[in-house]
């Protein structure tokens, strides 16, 4: 019960990125679940197989009307949000805040400093 305090208590904080490291993704997840009702927060994950998809509350993007920052039109069928840079950009840019579960992202951060995701 002690890690669940701990979690809502850091996503209270309101801090900009929160990492979770571990090896129970299933009960990582149910933790955060369990936790964001309280928080009145939307709930969306990242699967690569399946892009960005809400989990709890209205969604903060509408996937068929995606659109960023200085684009006029956004090409579902080239910029979907399965594209890791992409996502990331479309979660930047949610127009309204949330939690993201950005699920096994890591491989994607190979050389984090750089803007390249090779």
């Amino acid at each position: 019960m002690l890690e669940r305090n701990d979690l809502e208590m850091v996503l209270r904080s309101q801090l900009l990125l929160v990492a979770i490291r571990t090896h129970e993704e299933v009960r990582a997840v149910k933790l955060v679940k369990s936790i964001t009702p309280a928080l009145e927060q939307p709930l969306s994950c990242w699967v690569i197989t399946d892009g960005i998809e809400s989990l709890i509350g209205d969604a903060t993007f509408n996937p068929s009307a995606l659109r960023l920052v200085g684009e006029l039109h956004t090409d579902l069928s080239s910029n979907s949000t399965t594209d890791p840079q992409y996502a990331l950009r479309v979660i930047r840019d949610a127009k309204q805040s949330g939690i993201f579960l950005p699920l096994d992202f890591h491989p994607f951060l190979k050389r984090p400093n750089s803007h390249s995701f090779d």
